[in-house]
């Protein structure tokens, strides 16, 4: 790849985003789809995504894109597949939604949610004047765009699309060792996952291979940033570590830089540099898109404590009730996260139980399977110490470090 080039990297590729341009420009040529249809991509390539993008807001078309993890929640409204010919060797597999039509908004990008907002999954529309002004008001300040976010998240789309508008080069990888780096090594980089992706990166030893990197930005998002993975990031020389707060219904609300976990308080009740404005309704998050419309509630839990914000977890798994007693699983998580240090992440959630109704389960993502025992002995003897093992039966599934290479969502705690 020449030096200076604007690119697109994507599943071991190098694109020049002249011929991304060319492709899109020709994709439709001769067999355009009827503009009321929604075309509808569930695949993993962003450089067939950025194609799709391309083509779509050329010819005034509506893209719809689905999670390939979420593709059975949408199956109702998914038509028949087929291939798009970019090239002799290259096709995209698409689809078509039953009976869509273009939204009351024009042409625009279907976005499908996972419905831990929405309650249910559904798609978030956005019209392509409307999705250009969003993203265009993001500045990374770095010549070089790596996301490891996976391709069809909102996220990644923010990303991809900005690079875009900007003029930037883009790499899209799951894991940091896949980057290549005797190409990007003489750029200002800014690097972008799920906490959960950093935590990963910062076990198995993958941030050493950043260090070749003059200037590396670090950002996060898509999950509660805690302090834990803030302190482990910090040791690397890294020019600013951000973690970002957004929804897919709304795009990117606010990012914090200061290496603290939550946002400060002073963000609430005041209109801030994205347009959104955020107070707390009954311990919930909510966010006002603009002046005189009304609070989007979030789902999300925060506390507020010596002036700063804390998310708590989500609305739909804070409580959890074990024979009629509520048990807050942020709490939970926070005495197993301090129970041993072989525990590397947990997710706590409820289980079905037919003496209760429902017990705690945790899911523990060990360091060391080995010691899985003792691990487990560990936390039953710091819950009870703090007197609350008889009040809350624990369940335990255990995984191995190594099994979060292949998170769907790149989020274990989302």
């Amino acid at each position: 790849m020449a030096r200076n080039k604007i690119f697109i990297f994507s599943n071991g590729r190098f694109f020049p985003i002249e011929e991304i341009q060319k492709y899109a420009g020709q994709l439709f040529r001769g067999k355009n789809a009827p503009a009321e249809r929604v075309l509808a991509y569930a695949g993993t390539d962003s450089a067939e995504l950025l194609v799709l993008i391309l083509a779509c807001m050329r010819q005034r078309l509506s893209l719809a894109i689905i999670h390939p993890w979420r593709r059975a929640a949408f199956s109702s409204v998914i038509g028949r597949g087929y291939d798009l010919v970019v090239q002799k060797n290259w096709k995209i597999s698409c689809l078509y939604l039953k009976e869509a039509r273009a939204h009351a908004g024009g042409p625009g990008l279907a976005l499908s949610s996972s419905g831990t907002t929405l309650k249910r999954p559904a798609f978030v529309w956005k019209s392509w004047p409307d999705l250009k002004c969003r993203f265009r008001n993001t500045k990374y300040g770095t010549s070089l765009m790596i996301s490891c976010y996976p391709a069809t998240s909102f996220a990644n789309l923010s990303i991809l699309i900005n690079s875009v508008l900007l003029g930037r080069s883009y790499v899209n990888v799951s894991r940091l060792k896949e980057l290549p780096i005797q190409t990007l090594r003489r750029k200002p980089v800014l690097v972008c996952g799920t906490p959960s992706f950093w935590r990963r990166e910062a076990y198995q030893g993958g941030l050493e291979t950043l260090s070749t990197f003059k200037r590396c930005k670090i950002s996060m998002g898509g999950e509660i940033a805690t302090q834990e993975i803030l302190d482990q990031l910090k040791g690397h020389g890294f020019e600013s570590i951000s973690h970002l707060y957004g929804l897919t219904e709304l795009g990117t609300i606010f990012s914090v830089s200061d290496g603290r976990e939550g946002f400060p308080k002073e963000y609430l009740d005041r209109t801030l540099s994205s347009g959104f404005s955020m107070k707390v309704v009954k311990g919930e998050l909510a966010v006002q898109s603009g002046r005189g419309r009304s609070y989007f509630l979030t789902g999300d839990i925060v506390a507020v404590k010596a002036g700063r914000v804390h998310f708590k977890g989500r609305k739909d798994r804070a409580n959890i009730n074990v024979g009629g007693q509520k048990v807050v699983a942020q709490e939970v998580e926070e005495i197993v996260r301090g129970s041993s240090k072989n525990v590397y992440d947990v997710q706590v959630y409820s289980a079905k139980n037919l003496v209760l109704g429902t017990v705690v389960k945790c899911t523990l993502v060990l360091k060391d399977m080995r010691k899985k025992s003792g691990t487990i002995g560990a936390i039953r003897k710091r819950f009870k110490l703090l007197g609350r093992i008889r009040e809350m039966p624990l369940a335990f599934d255990l995984k191995s470090v190594y099994d979060m290479d292949d998170l769907p969502s790149g989020k274990f705690n989302g």
